[in-house]
């Protein structure tokens, strides 16, 4: 398995995009973000790694396909331990992997389309369907 970025960092990065305003497509702290743009926008900062933003679609839940984990397989590690920093995908609607967050001590830290990116208690979302870290990237 590839190594990767240590997750307490990504943890303490993401306690800082609390208060962000939730933006579709939007992956800059502070200015707005969507889930996905969350993450990618918090490995940015972390790594200098920019991944462009995937073809948005409003039906994540219920698209063919698992748009949201090609997505990750191509430049995420995905891991078994749930500690914070690592990043959840929440399947919603029929199961689909449609939401992700960062996990806290406390629960997760998301982007909400009404509230922004906020932090949750785990009893807000369901359990994670799957695990992922960002890799560690020379000088990061």
């Amino acid at each position: 398995m590839p190594e990767i970025l240590d997750r307490t960092r990504v943890h303490h990065a993401a306690k800082g995009w609390i208060g962000t305003p939730f933006v579709q497509q939007g992956d800059l702290r502070g200015a707005g973000a969507d889930c996905v743009g969350l993450v990618r926008g918090l490995w940015r900062e972390l790594s200098g790694v920019y991944v462009p933003p995937p073809a948005w679609r409003s039906d994540w839940a219920v698209a063919p396909g698992e748009p949201i984990l090609r997505g990750l397989c191509a430049h995420l590690v995905q891991v078994r331990d749930a500690c914070p920093g690592t990043i959840a995908v929440f399947r919603v609607g029929r199961k689909r992997a449609a939401h992700l967050g960062i996990l806290t001590e406390r629960g997760v830290i998301h982007a909400h389309d009404a509230l922004g990116v906020i932090e949750i208690g785990r009893g807000g979302l369901p359990a994670p369907g799957s695990l992922w870290a960002f890799p560690q990237v020379a000088g990061a």
